[in-house]
Parts: C-alpha cells; structure tokens; sequence
C-alpha cells in the first residue's frame, strides 16, 4: 500500500503529459491564427485615408481602433500562458508597430516588421 500512492500519482502524471502537450499546441495554434487574421484585417484597411490620418485614434469609424484593441486582447491572453512561445508574443507586440511604422509613412520598415512576424508564424 505505501507503494501505491506514488505509483498512481505517477500513471497520473504521465497520462496528463499528452494532455497538456495538446492544450499547449492548441493555445499556440490559436495564436497563430489570431495574428493572420489580424495581418489579414491590417491588409484590408491599411492604405484608408482615416487610418493614414488617425493612426489607432479619431472614434469608432476608424479600424485601425479596433483592430489595435484585438491587438490588446490578444496580448493580455496570451502573456499569461506559460505554453505559448516567447518569440510568438512577441510578434503580437510588432504588429500594433508595423501598424503605426506604416501609417507613419515607412512602408519599408513596416514591411520588414511583417517579415518578422510572418517568420515566427512559419516557426
């Protein structure tokens, strides 16, 4: 009996191990995903006169507003997971300034930034 304890305590670690090898591949694989659909979003609105203007500012009728805000939720989520790779979070943070470097005028720069973060997706 006194062998039992450990030993169950050790089946138990190791069935969980795969477990919490897939949450980690998922939590990752969704931000992955997140930061596409937000390089996508970025496509979409990048050369608009109001965010050429306004940046991340002026209301609601700018996207660039929002799409900063998605930017914040994101990198609050994914900050506080120990299972998503550094490099990853990272790249969330060089998205809101691929934004800005862009809208400011550096388009060369901006796009050098999106080679960065579309190098960490590929990893």
């Amino acid at each position: 009996m006194r062998f039992l304890a450990p030993c169950l305590a050790l089946v138990l670690l190791l069935a969980l191990s795969p477990i919490r090898a897939q949450c980690a591949s998922n939590a990752t694989e969704t931000v992955r995903e997140a930061i596409n659909d937000l390089l996508d979003d970025f496509d979409d609105f990048k050369d608009s006169e109001i965010f050429q203007q306004c940046v991340y500012g002026c209301g609601s009728e700018n996207p660039g507003k929002e799409w900063r805000g998605r930017i914040k939720v994101l990198q609050r989520q994914a900050m506080r997971r120990e299972d998503i790779p550094t490099r990853l979070k990272d790249a969330i943070g060089e998205l809101w300034q691929m934004g800005r470097t862009y809208a400011r005028g550096n388009a060369r720069k901006a796009a050098e930034l999106r080679r960065r973060i579309e190098t960490v997706l590929e990893d």
